[in-house]
């Protein structure tokens, strides 16, 4: 398996994977305890909802309502607490941070009918109006890039400047539909391998399946994958695989291969094409490119950033990330954030 494949599945199913530790050395109840308490706090702190035509959407805040809007958009499986090792430094750059989940992400519900990405633009259109905020830099990454780029597409004249991590430049079917069927199951394949469907009696038991002890916070944040069915099981992102349509290798290929058969909101997220929503881009852009996963095939969105930036060379600021895959704000959350502010600042 080529290094950077291990590094995107390390991305979409890190909590997926029990960590090796020893159990005797860690005193679980203190760190469920602990963990609870300080999810309580940053859900008083900065957690909300709104009642969008679509879904009861959770969304958090950080920051002085005044200061520059920036509304972020997570990737897949994630949700608002994204943006944690990052957010401190937007904050006392002077910017107003709103990160939503979206559905079935987070504390947000799976809508009762089907939806689109552009049902999730209509929900962010829905909460600016709601605070008020007649325009905003919008930014996301991967799946939250495509929905950023569906938001630009419906209310253009909301957005004041666009940042795209490794999502939302180029139109993800592309480089898939250039390889053979044999080898996107094959990718697929191996996903499968680190799939992992764990349920568990309590919440409890999957904080402590999934907590990691090399890392120095509380972990409060894993709370908000920790989901509970109508059978008081919990797992890690309960059914949103399925919800998605990616919990199988079918799944995997008919995305690829037969898209226009999926739900609204994979088929939107697949067909959307960037070269044709951003036709007539009048707004500062920010693209990154990680290209370590360019190898693989699967993930090779170079040469659509490309020619997206020749298209407004103007407004387009692309960066190449030669030394990063696709989870930019992970791996180099440092530069990442130079470079956001930089391009931030320079729209003030």
């Amino acid at each position: 398996m080529h290094i950077t494949f291990k590094r995107l599945l390390f991305l979409f199913l890190l909590p997926q994977i029990s960590w090796a530790q020893n159990p005797d050395q860690i005193d679980f109840k203190s760190k469920f305890d602990q963990a609870v308490a300080d999810y309580q706090k940053f859900e008083s702190d900065h957690g909300h909802y709104i009642q969008t035509p679509n879904v009861n959407m959770h969304y958090s805040t950080w920051g002085n309502p005044q200061d520059t809007p920036l509304v972020w958009v997570h990737g897949s499986y994630q949700n608002s607490t994204e943006i944690l090792e990052i957010v401190d430094r937007l904050v006392a750059a002077h910017i107003y941070v709103i990160a939503i989940d979206y559905y079935g992400h987070g504390l947000t519900d799976i809508p009762d009918k089907d939806v689109s990405i552009y049902h999730v633009a209509d929900d962010i259109d829905y909460l600016l109006d709601h605070l008020h905020i007649d325009q905003t830099i919008i930014g996301g990454w991967s799946r939250g890039g495509t929905i950023v780029s569906a938001f630009y597409d419906s209310y253009p004249e909301k957005v004041k400047g666009i940042i795209l991590e490794d999502g939302g430049s180029a139109n993800w079917l592309l480089p898939r539909q250039m390889l053979s069927q044999e080898e996107v199951k094959n990718w697929y394949t191996k996903m499968s391998q680190y799939m992992n469907h764990t349920t568990f009696e309590t919440q409890f038991d999957a904080f402590k399946h999934y907590y990691k002890e090399q890392d120095s916070d509380s972990q409060f944040w894993r709370l908000a994958y920790i989901k509970s069915n109508e059978n008081d099981f919990w797992a890690w992102n309960l059914g949103l695989s399925e919800w998605l349509e990616e919990s199988t290798i079918e799944d995997g290929v008919n995305g690829v291969f037969r898209t226009s058969t999926c739900s609204q909101f994979k088929s939107s997220t697949l067909f959307l094409q960037p070269l044709i929503v951003y036709r007539n881009l009048d707004v500062p852009m920010l693209i990154f490119d990680p290209t370590k996963d360019d190898a693989n095939g699967f993930m090779n969105l170079t040469k659509q950033n490309q020619q997206l930036k020749s298209a407004h060379p103007e407004l387009i600021t692309y960066l190449v990330y030669v030394d990063a895959s696709h989870s930019v704000h992970y791996q180099q959350p440092d530069k990442f954030t130079t470079d956001v502010l930089a391009f931030i600042n320079s729209l003030k």
